[in-house]
């Protein structure tokens, strides 16, 4: 049997049962202690299909009885419990000369994380020592059993048919294919775009609690800034893979040299090291002499955020969605919103609007958690 979808997209019957036990699993993720009776009215299915489903996910062990409710009559309704410790997910970010690893439960809490030195070459060998370091750390600890898979975070563009690296600048590669990396794994490894990563987590993080599915996601870093959209809880990537690339956007034509080639970009103002880069690379030094009232300081600063406010009225008129801005600056925007607002708001076209930013101030491995929630996303969407 097959049935339309949206007048146009015909499925089949077992196409129909996967998207409907991912409706299930994903509605007792996020609500726990529904019966399932609040299943069936909530989505619109029969008992039978929700039976089935919960059965399913019983003899996988995802899914549990909760507590009992109170009844005026008859057999008391159990209500179901999503078990976020039935498996784990690893995340990776690497970066030139480092790697930061961390297991997260079902729910994203992380179980364990480190930083490992360790200078990046694609060459086979760097591929397999970390194929050995996840093993050793990930895989013998946890049983490969528990492990839905590894997220890779990596500085560079995946390409739309998701085949290939197709740029890193910051590593210099062109045009990686992504077989010649998996093929080194021992379980199953996914690779996406490190600035996606992180913003698929930090919006993820907000869902439960926010219920926020939309959003442009900034990462500021010492080189500039990166970025990512997210749509419905999804990664938009464009038809290029290559959405989101804000850090290149225009904003003087005749301005500072970027480092992709081009003049006076986004990252070419608002990289770190602009702030850095007379305090002997440290940022805590220059806002520690921006708050004792130091004048180079603060003409350096004013520079930074009238750029920076510059970008975030073209994002905001362009998509209208919330942002919200990661990385290391997240932590010192945080007394300093108001600041960046009153030059938001002194824009003519933006006077009008209310307050639309977030901070992300978990710096510590936002795109390896993120990588690694990518798999719990699978698992909620019947991929497993």
């Amino acid at each position: 049997m097959a049935y339309r979808l949206n007048g146009n997209k015909i499925l089949n019957t077992m196409a129909v049962k996967k998207i409907n036990e991912s409706r299930i699993l994903e509605l007792i993720y996020w609500n726990q202690g529904l019966t399932q009776q609040d299943i069936k009215n909530e989505l619109g299915l029969s008992a039978p299909t929700v039976i089935q489903a919960l059965q399913q996910f019983r003899e996988l062990g995802l899914i549990g009885d909760g507590g009992e409710l109170v009844s005026s009559g008859g057999r008391k309704p159990k209500t179901l419990q999503f078990y976020y410790d039935a498996r784990v997910a690893a995340g990776v970010e690497i970066r030139r000369s480092h790697i930061e690893a961390v297991v997260i439960d079902l729910k994203g809490n992380v179980l364990w994380s480190e930083t490992q030195e360790k200078k990046f070459e694609h060459v086979d060998a760097y591929w397999e020592w970390l194929n050995q370091y996840l093993k050793e750390n990930v895989v013998i600890p946890y049983g490969k059993e528990m492990l839905l898979g590894v997220g890779i975070a990596f500085p560079g563009e995946v390409s739309p048919d998701g085949t290939s690296i197709s740029r890193s600048t910051v590593l210099g590669i062109q045009n990686m294919p992504l077989a010649n990396i998996k093929q080194h794994f021992d379980y199953p490894v996914y690779i996406e775009y490190g600035a996606n990563a992180a913003g698929f987590g930090a919006v993820w993080s907000r869902r439960g609690e926010y219920d926020i599915k939309d959003a442009v996601y900034l990462i500021v870093t010492n080189n500039g800034v990166a970025g990512t959209v997210i749509q419905d809880n999804h990664i938009f990537k464009g038809s290029r893979g290559r959405a989101a690339a804000f850090g290149h956007m225009t904003l003087n034509p005749n301005g500072r040299q970027c480092f992709c080639g081009a003049k006076g970009c986004w990252s070419a103002y608002c990289g770190l090291h602009n702030l850095s880069d007379g305090t002997d690379g440290s940022l805590e030094r220059f806002f520690e002499e921006l708050d004792a009232g130091k004048e180079e300081a603060r003409k350096q600063w004013e520079e930074y955020l009238t750029y920076f406010a510059q970008a975030l009225v073209n994002i905001r008129l362009s998509f209208d969605l919330n942002i919200i801005i990661g990385g290391k600056l997240a932590g010192y925007l945080d007394s300093r919103l108001e600041e960046l607002y009153r030059k938001i708001f002194s824009h003519p076209t933006m006077a009008d609007e209310g307050k639309f930013m977030e901070l992300d101030t978990i710096e510590e491995s936002a795109q390896a958690v993120g990588a690694a929630l990518i798999y719990v996303e699978k698992l909620l969407s019947g991929e497993f």
